[in-house]
């Protein structure tokens, strides 16, 4: 039993062994986590400090950003205030706009309705001025025949004078009386009064003095040039002056471009009159030719060098002489001249019509390749309709770009229009002298016919309503 006892004692003793060990171990445990957490409690302080820390510093912070928004709430309601009044401001100017607005508007139907009754009123007058314009046109017309008739009638009786005149002086100075210049009375209404016995230079002179008639005298010229001993030697010895020095009378020296339009009368009368010309008479013309070629400019203001170079070409036969390509250039350059497809037949240069019209068409100058092309019979070489459509389409587009460019001041717009008006009336004349009605079509005419009226009552408004 003893033993039996002893032995649990024992056991009992190692059980309490055991039990030390597993407490002691246990403590060991509870030492190191004990150890652990005072560890982890000094962290969490240091980490509290750092959070209070920047608890404080974000404190900070928002006490000034609650500063600041106080400040900018401080200032909207500032600007909100101020809104609040100009809202205000506008509200009252807008009443007084819209016032302003209302009274106008009604001040503009009144004037609207006033400008159409003035309208309707000024469209009455421009059809009884339209209506007018065409009676005095009529009336004109006829006075104008009626003139025409009386200076050809006058012409003929004083040419009938003279050469009673003439023959009355032969009477005389087979019976031994003294020669003497045969002049005709002054008092006539014509113009021809010059004598007939006048030297070159004295009949230059009597035609410089008398520049306003150039553009009807030529007549009364080819009725005296005949009854010279010699046309072509007087009218060569007219030229003089052609180039400087010009003849003068006394201290008057007349403008260059007068004698040389005298010189061109003479030229055009003799070249239409045809005489005979003497050798030495065409040997000193030939020299002239010469010497005005060397001096001739053909360049724009220069025409009537040109025109009267190839003019004493044609009146003296003295084409032959000089380049036919050089001529037909020079012809170029006064292809407007009404005497240049004349020109072009005397001096031989029928041959180079064709390329001479292509040119013209190049250049765009279609109404004068249109005179060349009856003047040479060359209509079915050149259909005269799509140049005449040409023409009109090249005339639109240069009005279209000038307007392009900017606001154009009145008298540009004024110019502009009766340049386009001239244009449309000389297709027109065009087609009518040309019988051209039936290939052109009646309606485009009707057309362009209607348009020069419309362009024309533009005019007309514009001198009613620009100073």
């Amino acid at each position: 039993m003893r033993v039996q006892k002893m032995e649990k004692i024992g056991l009992k003793d190692q059980d309490g062994d055991k039990c030390r060990r597993e407490y002691q171990s246990k403590e060991e445990q509870f030492r190191r986590k004990l150890k652990d957490l005072k560890e982890h409690c000094s962290d969490l302080e240091m980490i509290e400090k750092e959070v209070q820390k920047e608890i404080k510093r974000e404190e900070r912070e928002f006490v000034q950003r609650c500063r600041e928004l106080k400040l900018m709430e401080d200032s909207v309601t500032m600007q909100f205030e101020e809104l609040k009044e100009k809202e205000e401001h506008f509200r009252l100017k807008m009443n007084q706009f819209w016032r302003f607005f209302t009274t106008q508007e009604r001040k503009l139907e009144m004037g609207f309705q006033d400008g159409k009754e003035k309208h309707e009123d000024l469209e009455q007058r421009y059809r009884e001025l339209e209506f007018k314009e065409k009676h005095y046109a009529e009336c004109l017309r006829k006075v104008e025949l009626r003139e025409k008739e009386l200076v050809e009638r006058s012409n003929y009786l004083e040419s009938k004078s003279l050469a009673l005149a003439l023959r009355h002086q032969g009477n005389n100075e087979s019976a031994g009386s003294s020669p003497f210049k045969c002049s005709i009375d002054h008092s006539s209404p014509a113009h021809l009064r010059f004598c007939v016995y006048m030297d070159g230079k004295d009949l230059q002179m009597f035609l410089n003095e008398r520049w306003k008639e150039h553009g009807s005298i030529g007549t009364e010229v080819a009725m005296v040039l005949p009854l010279a001993a010699d046309p072509a030697k007087l009218v060569l010895d007219a030229m003089e002056g052609f180039y400087p020095p010009h003849l003068s009378k006394g201290d008057r020296e007349f403008d260059v471009n007068v004698a040389r339009s005298s010189c061109i009368i003479l030229l055009e009368q003799l070249m239409k009159l045809s005489p005979e010309v003497k050798p030495h008479v065409k040997k000193e013309a030939m020299k002239l030719s010469f010497s005005w070629m060397t001096k001739m400019r053909a360049e724009s203001g220069h025409e009537l060098e040109v025109l009267g170079f190839l003019l004493l070409l044609a009146s003296f036969q003295l084409a032959g002489a000089f380049d036919t390509d050089e001529l037909v250039n020079f012809l170029e350059f006064v292809a407007q001249h009404i005497q240049t497809p004349e020109l072009f037949k005397v001096l031989g240069l029928g041959d180079k019509i064709t390329g001479f019209i292509r040119k013209l068409i190049e250049k765009k100058q279609h109404l004068e390749a249109i005179r060349y092309i009856y003047a040479f019979e060359q209509v079915n070489e050149f259909p005269p309709v799509p140049l005449l459509k040409d023409f009109l389409s090249h005339s639109d587009a240069e009005a279209t770009k000038v307007m392009k460019k900017g606001k154009m001041a009145p008298k540009a717009q004024k110019e502009q229009n009766t340049k386009r008006i001239a244009d449309l009336k000389r297709v027109v004349e065009c087609i009518e002298d040309k019988k051209l009605e039936s290939e052109y079509q009646p309606q485009n005419l009707t057309s362009l016919k209607n348009l020069i009226l419309s362009l024309e009552k533009s005019r007309w408004k514009q001198k009613s309503y620009l100073p």
